[in-house]
């Protein structure tokens, strides 16, 4: 039986969105504790959303791994500055650039941040300067794409339709409406509300460096 590319390609998704799934436990452990990767791990298990793109055979949920994989060492290097660790999030983000050009949002915030506060500065100036080089290897592809004009289609859709239509597949997928995205957008609300009336110190930090990033990486190219 002659083997269909597009199941290979699907089945190679599922595997990535299945290894996500511990990169996030990791992630929500190194932001505040166990628990709290537990819950993330729990959340990305069931993301409409990412089981969605798990599905697809495109490169989405192999981003989504990059990225998720970046933001775990990003994590450990602005703690400790390890030379290794701001190894692991270069190689990881130029994977990330690689797969797809959107991934430069959230590394430009977690790059900044890293000038900012990680220490030695020479290792994260190195790690910093290979990911630009890897995004500027990668611009003569992305300038002869955008000048055939693949994704003019987009054009036609109002920015507040993209919004709309982006918010709602957040919380609910790809084919998801206002009503089925309610409670979901109801019970994040009530976790924002717990966590702003209950949360301690460390979860409120943590937090914040995951508002950061995430609210970056959506503001930039809006």
């Amino acid at each position: 039986v002659q083997r269909d590319p597009k199941i290979l390609h699907r089945n190679l998704s599922a595997l990535v969105g299945t290894a996500t799934v511990p990169v996030a436990y990791l992630v929500g452990r190194e932001l505040i504790g166990r628990r709290v990767g537990l819950v993330v791990a729990a959340l990305v298990a069931v993301s409409p959303i990412l089981i969605w793109y798990s599905q697809d055979a495109r490169a989405y949920a192999l981003l989504v791994l990059f990225d998720t994989a970046a933001l775990l060492f990003f994590l450990r290097a602005r703690r400790s500055g390890s030379p290794r660790d701001l190894l692991w999030w270069a190689v990881l983000s130029a994977l990330a650039l690689a797969t797809h050009y959107f991934a430069a949002f959230p590394l430009a915030v977690e790059a900044v941040w890293l000038l900012a506060v990680a220490r030695p500065l020479r290792p994260v100036l190195a790690a910093v300067a290979g990911v630009a080089l890897a995004g500027l290897a990668l611009a003569p592809i992305a300038l002869h794409q955008a000048a055939g004009k693949s994704n003019a289609w987009i054009s036609s859709f109002r920015l507040t339709r993209r919004l709309h239509d982006a918010g709602i597949a957040a919380f609910v997928g790809e084919n998801g409406l206002l009503k089925h995205a309610l409670v979901p957008i109801a019970l994040f609300a009530a976790a924002v509300a717990l966590l702003l009336w209950r949360g301690g110190p460390g979860e409120r930090s943590g937090a914040r460096v995951a508002l950061a990033i995430g609210g970056g990486a959506a503001l930039i190219p809006i």
